[in-house]
């Protein structure tokens, strides 16, 4: 189970996975039981969520919560890795667009050239 993982509330505390799921488990002890009973408290969301989790047996429970993450780890790689292929795409715009500034530029310095006495 990944244990970096943490859900973010508005009130900036955090929970990680591990938490919630010892939570719906019985697995913690009664500060960190409280800790998670207030976090519940702050938003419908968290409690519906929490909700969730229970209609879920505990091994379906950790199996769904690591497809996610794996599912949103690997949408991530391919996110950045188009980001990195536009990036490319107009660097290679770019340069080629200064290399046909370069080509006029000198075009037009010969003509001037040329055409003095």
């Amino acid at each position: 189970m990944i244990k970096n993982d943490k859900i973010n509330t508005p009130t900036n505390s955090q929970l990680s996975d591990e938490q919630l799921l010892a939570y719906v488990e019985g697995n913690l002890t009664d500060a960190e039981q409280h800790r998670v009973e207030l976090w519940l408290q702050q938003s419908s969301i968290n409690t519906d969520m929490l909700e969730g989790l229970k209609e879920l047996a505990p091994t379906q429970t950790r199996q769904l919560v690591n497809t996610l993450h794996s599912g949103l780890q690997k949408q991530l790689r391919q996110k950045r890795k188009k980001g990195l292929q536009n990036n490319s795409y107009w660097m290679s715009v770019i340069i080629v667009l200064i290399l046909l500034l370069c080509l006029l530029a000198y075009l037009v310095i010969f003509l001037v050239l040329k055409n003095k006495p």
